[in-house]
């Protein structure tokens, strides 16, 4: 992405989630294979891992996400797609906004 539509997408995250980086850590978790942690959508994106828990613990909350149990006390946290219909609902969305951003629309 480049600048601009970097800007332009965050811009609209931000209007529809409350939150700059919802969509960019939405379209990572999505492109991940099954289960990932917050460390691994942060490396995927660039966006730090401090504003990636955020967005998950969200995700969890609205009941898109869950998390998996830990292997030990202090083991990553993994998360996994707990209601398809609504992650797949929630995505969608993240997707039609990445691609009106990549393509300079906005509506």
């Amino acid at each position: 992405m480049n600048a601009l539509v970097d800007t332009d997408l965050r811009k609209a995250s931000a209007s529809l989630f409350g939150n700059e980086k919802f969509v960019e850590v939405v379209l990572a978790f999505g492109r991940a294979s099954g289960a990932a942690t917050a460390q691994q959508i942060s490396t995927a994106t660039s966006v730090v891992h401090p504003l990636v828990g955020p967005v998950l613990r969200r995700l969890v909350d609205a009941g898109a996400l869950r998390p998996l149990p830990r292997a030990t006390s202090r083991g990553m946290q993994y998360y996994e797609v707990a209601d398809a219909a609504l992650w797949d609902a929630v995505l969608h969305v993240c997707v039609v906004l990445a691609a009106r951003s990549s393509h300079g629309g906005t509506r």
